[in-house]
């Protein structure tokens, strides 16, 4: 590219009618959070999901490995779970909810 003044220059530009990005996300977000300080034996999340129904919540840690899983039946709206008997290293590690239609993350620091 070269420019002089307010006039651009682009060489070598090809334009194609094609889509290369996310062009729409189907899925919703369920807004999720951390409630106190996360133990080495438990993490308390709020969320807030649109229908009841199962979903499933992992742990992961910062390498990706899935330390805990589990599958919980979750009330519709605003509410609580709480995980319990993790045996988790110090560390940081991340929280993941949700069923076939939509997810939540967070990150949690175990001190």
């Amino acid at each position: 590219t070269t420019g002089h003044g307010s006039v651009w220059y682009i060489d070598n530009m090809i334009i194609t009618p094609n889509h290369t990005g996310v062009v729409e996300i189907n899925e919703e977000t369920i807004p999720l959070k951390v409630i106190g300080n996360s133990t080495r034996d438990q993490v308390k999340i709020a969320y807030d999901v649109r229908s009841a129904g199962k979903y499933e919540l992992v742990i992961y840690d910062m390498m990706g490995r899935s330390v805990h899983k589990e599958e919980f039946t979750a009330p519709g709206g605003a509410s609580e779970h709480t995980v319990t008997g993790l045996h988790m290293a110090a560390g940081m590690y991340c929280i993941k909810m949700g069923n076939e239609n939509n997810y939540g993350a967070v990150k949690t620091i175990v001190q």
